[in-house]
């Protein structure tokens, strides 16, 4: 399935749901889907083995970003806040070489998902069209 595709049917998503104000009261189920962007931070050091430079002096890594589908399912406990678990289609991110290694290409790839459960506090009235929130949360990312 092409990335293009994907993007259309999410956006196309969005703007279905878009109008549908609710209000929100204690019970409530809300389900959300959207683009989740991982972006890892790929600051790599100097490839070293016992404390030298085996590689180059300057032989680093790099790690690609990902966009995937995002599934967020949240519980409202009240009318302002919820616990909301947010999941995602696997992610896939190419590791390639960097600095000295940039002409090596990609080394691996690796796949992740990150399951993510959040209490989530709603500041707005329940009524509001415009609903942002605050969230703070536990994550267990598992690496296949």
């Amino acid at each position: 399935m092409s990335r293009t595709f994907k993007l259309s049917v999410i956006a196309a998503a969005v703007l279905a749901v878009a109008p549908a104000a609710q209000a929100f009261e204690a019970g409530d189920f809300i389900m959300r889907a959207g683009a989740v962007h991982v972006a890892p931070d790929d600051s790599s050091d100097v490839i070293t083995v016992g404390g030298a430079s085996a590689l180059g002096s300057d032989a680093r890594v790099s790690v690609d970003a990902n966009t995937q589908l995002g599934l967020r399912a949240t519980y409202m406990l009240t009318s302002n806040i919820g616990v909301g678990l947010l999941a995602a289609t696997p992610f896939k991110h190419n590791i390639s070489g960097a600095g000295d290694l940039e002409g090596a290409g990609k080394l691996a790839e690796t796949k992740h998902l990150p399951p993510t459960l959040t209490l989530q506090y709603f500041p707005m009235h329940s009524s509001s069209a415009l609903q942002p929130y605050v969230g703070v949360g536990v994550n267990y990312t598992t690496f296949f």
